[in-house]
């Protein structure tokens, strides 16, 4: 109601954002399809095939995607503190995909999430949905399974401590491990090689010899080295090495003899201090395959047997051998396939990684109820609030609390004082000598109006009578005793209307502070558009929300002291309408009895 208000105000800019409000609150357009009512909030998420540049006719299936989460496309403050509420399902918004959180840290508003993209079509964009918001919610389950069944091993390397663990569902934790780690990586953390020591031991994998590979890893080369190993993977009787010599990686392929023999090296160096995805694939009896940056910069036929992956080690020299010279290093997202992946699918994974432009796409947030999208869409009208709009609700806020101290305050001074009007005159009407009344109250009526004016009175009249000795009083000394009645009157009605102006300083003052803190923030929001130099309703409506907020901020203060005032002010005719009764009886009392005309 407050948006729709506001935006009757405007013409052009504010009919549309009045109609796609409306059609934002429409019962049930966001819920056509919602896949559990449970979950508040869910963003659309497209993974765009020619960002990977798949050639024609390319099918992926199984495929894990990175999904970077950050304030641009995602709000935190709305999911659960360790993203156990976050789901992503497929197109259809009925199906769950298999996800893995490698990172949640909403106090840095990041996340990084492995999802397995069932199937990703050349020239087809694959939509998803991402789903958070579920109070209570278990994380997902199956977060081994986000890997297809190939992968053998995936080690993100974002552990502070402890040797890495395998994030597929063979858990093929590391066997030993040395290794500065905490580092910042191209995804999350990182480790550093750089010690003669350092290494990643790996679990044994025997069959690789007649299955083939794929080795991967993101490097950020620290300074050439003379020809230290990267990867190295042994049998009974050879051994492969991928190694960096110089900037340059090489594959050598060493047999029984311990002949070093250059097998294959890349065409394109790696570039000191820059983080750069180097692949390596192995298919028995085809090609061994270098990849840097998802771009194939080498390829040579095989020659020989693949070793059987009896022993398997990244950095450092296996124990058998003569160390050769130390890597120098930082690495992350170590993989290795128990099969020879696609060109298509190294360069999915080098350019989802490592660009900003490789990650999917995500929307804008659509919400899943009607009262949360009014949290939702309140929480983003305050957040663009401005300074000066914020001064204006203050001073409405103050009003506001002045206003509602004085309703409760006077409700309740007007409700003791009508139990003890009445108690009062049940005594009064009681006494057949209305002087009698009061000697007996005991300050019974001390929050009486009709007591005190009573008081007043018969206090008058005593002094009258005992000044003058006589049973009667003069004219010019009953209308003493009169004018003591009435200033008593005066006075009680008084404080009946007192601090009632600061509810009609409300009524009328509220509106206007708020069309003024409306006014200053649409000039604001139009100046600011004319400096981007840029006009469209998505940059203007988060502006003009919060400009009408001031003015919705002093409706607010101003309706319920409308209200209240009327409720008092009624109060106030009543009491004094009560109040002058009394009074016109008690002078008529007093008349007939000490007055000199009395009989």
């Amino acid at each position: 109601m407050r948006r729709d208000k506001g935006s009757r105000l405007r013409s052009g800019a504010g009919t549309g954002i009045f109609l796609a409000l409306l059609l934002a609150l429409a019962p049930g357009a966001a819920q056509a399809s919602w896949w559990n009512d449970q979950w508040a909030f869910r963003r659309p998420v497209q993974v765009q095939p020619e960002v990977y540049q798949l050639a024609a006719g390319t099918v992926l299936t199984e495929v894990p995607v990175l999904l970077r989460l950050h304030p641009g496309n995602f709000d935190f403050d709305l999911a659960q503190e360790n993203g156990s509420d976050l789901r992503v399902l497929a197109a259809d918004d009925q199906t769950p995909l298999s996800i893995q959180i490698e990172t949640y840290d909403p106090a840095a508003q990041m996340a990084l999430v492995w999802v397995k993209l069932p199937r990703l079509e050349a020239g087809r964009p694959a939509g998803l949905w991402l789903y958070y918001g579920s109070q209570g919610a278990e994380p997902a389950k199956e977060a081994g399974s986000s890997f297809d069944v190939a992968q053998a091993l995936v080690y993100h390397l974002s552990e502070v401590s402890g040797p890495p663990r395998d994030a597929t569902a063979y858990k093929r934790h590391a066997e030993g491990f040395q290794a500065i780690q905490g580092v910042a990586g191209i995804a999350g953390k990182g480790v550093t090689v750089s010690a003669g020591g350092d290494h990643l031991s790996l679990p044994p994998l025997p069959g690789l010899d007649k299955s083939g590979f794929t080795f991967a890893t993101w490097i950020r080369l620290a300074a050439p080295a003379g020809e230290a190993p990267l990867f190295t993977i042994a049998g009974v009787k050879t051994r492969l090495v991928l190694g960096i010599a110089g900037t340059t990686p090489q594959v050598r392929l060493d047999g029984q003899d311990k002949a070093r023999t250059p097998e294959l090296a890349a065409g394109t160096p790696l570039t000191p201090g820059t983080w750069q995805h180097l692949c390596l694939t192995a298919a028995p009896g085809g090609d061994l395959v270098l990849f840097l940056d998802g771009t194939e910069v080498g390829r040579q036929p095989l020659a020989g047997s693949l070793p059987e992956g009896l022993q398997l080690r990244v950095a450092g020299s296996l124990p058998d051998r003569t160390a050769p010279e130390t890597l120098a290093a930082d690495l992350d997202e170590i993989s290795l396939a128990g099969v020879p992946r696609p060109p298509e699918w190294v360069r999915l994974q080098a350019v989802n990684q490592g660009q900003e432009a490789g990650a999917p796409v995500v929307g804008p947030q659509e919400v899943g109820n009607q009262p949360m999208k009014e949290l939702v869409y309140l929480k983003t009208v305050l957040d663009a609030i401005t300074l000066d709009g914020w001064v204006i609700i203050g001073l409405l806020i103050l009003m506001g609390a002045v206003g509602w101290v004085t309703l409760f305050s006077k409700t309740l001074s007007f409700r003791i004082m009508g139990r003890q009007n009445e108690a009062f005159l049940a005594l009064f009407d009681q006494q057949p000598d209305f002087l009698a009344v009061a000697a007996r109250h005991d300050g019974d009526f001390a929050n009486a109006p009709l007591f005190r004016v009573y008081e007043a009175g018969c206090r008058e009249l005593a002094g009258r009578l005992d000044r003058q000795g006589a049973a009667r009083l003069s004219p010019r000394a009953m209308q003493v005793v009169r004018t003591a009645v009435e200033q008593a009157y005066v006075e009680e009605t008084n404080a009946f209307s007192a601090r009632l102006p600061f509810l009609v300083m409300s009524v009328s003052g509220g509106p206007f502070l708020g069309l003024l803190g409306t006014v200053w923030g649409v000039m604001s929001t139009f100046a600011a558009m004319a400096n981007a130099g840029e006009a469209n309703l998505a940059a203007i409506a988060p502006g003009i929300a919060s400009a009408l907020a001031t003015t919705v901020f002093g409706l607010i203060v101003a309706i319920p002291a409308l209200f209240a005032y009327n409720y008092l002010a009624g109060s106030v005719k009543a009491m004094t309408t009560e109040l002058g009764i009394f009074t016109d009886r008690l002078l008529a009392m007093v008349d007939e009895r000490y007055g000199e005309s009395s009989p």
